[in-house]
C-alpha cells in the first residue's frame, strides 16, 4: 500500500483525498495546521462544468439541490459608472449531469469532509519542512504545534529495567525525522522495544 501525504485540508487537499480514498491502493492522510476546519457561511463559489465533472466522480451529484444554484447567464459591468458591459450565456456548456454551479464554499467544504474517514485528516501539523532522505520524503513539524493523533513512544519501568528518576516516565512525540529514525532502527534490529533504549 501507497502512504499518500496531503498539505492543507482546503478543497484541492481534501478533493485530493477523496479520490485517492476510493482506492485500497493508497492510505491517505491529510496534514492540517489549524485545530479543526471552518465552516462558517462566508462566501460563495462558482463551479465550471469541469470541475462539476471531477466533483461528480465521488458523488456531488447527490448534494440537496437547495445547497446549490445553475446560474443560466453572467453579467459583466463597469466598476466606475456601473453599466451592463456584456453578457455570457454559461447554459450552453451545461450538460445533463455537469452544470454551472454557485454554492456556499462551506457546502463543498462540508461535502469534501464529510465523505473522508475521520482518522485522515490530522489537525495541529504544521510542517517545518519536506525533504527527500533516499527514497522516501519526510516530513518535519513544528513540535510547539503537534496536536491530536500522533505516533509517540511511551518511556515507562519495565519488569528487568527500571527508569533513573520517576520523572523519566513520559510520553515523547515522534515528529520531525523521529518516525522515520524509528522506522530503520525497527528494520535494522527486528525489535522496536530494543531500539529505543
Amino acid at each position: 500500500m501507497k502512504k499518500i501525504a496531503i498539505i492543507g485540508a482546503g478543497i484541492s487537499g481534501l478533493f485530493a483525498a477523496n479520490l485517492f480514498s476510493k482506492n485500497s491502493d493508497y492510505q491517505v492522510m491529510i496534514y492540517e495546521k489549524n485545530n479543526s476546519i471552518e465552516l462558517d457561511e462566508g462566501y460563495g463559489i462558482q463551479l465550471s462544468t469541469n470541475s462539476i465533472k471531477l466533483l461528480n466522480n465521488i458523488g456531488f451529484n447527490n448534494l440537496e439541490d437547495i445547497d446549490q444554484f445553475n446560474p443560466e447567464q453572467i453579467d459583466f459591468y463597469d466598476l466606475k459608472n456601473q453599466k451592463k458591459i456584456c453578457e455570457l450565456n454559461i447554459s450552453k456548456f451545461n450538460t445533463e449531469n455537469c452544470k454551472y454551479t454557485a454554492l456556499k464554499r462551506s457546502k463543498l467544504v462540508e461535502f469534501l469532509k464529510d465523505r473522508l474517514d475521520n482518522q485522515v485528516i490530522k489537525y495541529g501539523h504544521n510542517i517545518q519542512k519536506i525533504e527527500k532522505k533516499d527514497d522516501q520524503i519526510v516530513l518535519s513539524f513544528n513540535e510547539n504545534n503537534l496536536q491530536g493523533d500522533i505516533p509517540f513512544v511511551e518511556v515507562r519501568k519495565h519488569p528487568w529495567r527500571s527508569l533513573k528518576t520517576s520523572a523519566s516516565a513520559r510520553v515523547i512525540p515522534l515528529s520531525g525525522n523521529g518516525p522515520l529514525g524509528c522506522t530503520e532502527n525497527t528494520a535494522t534490529s527486528g525489535c522496536i522495544s530494543l531500539c529505543l533504549p
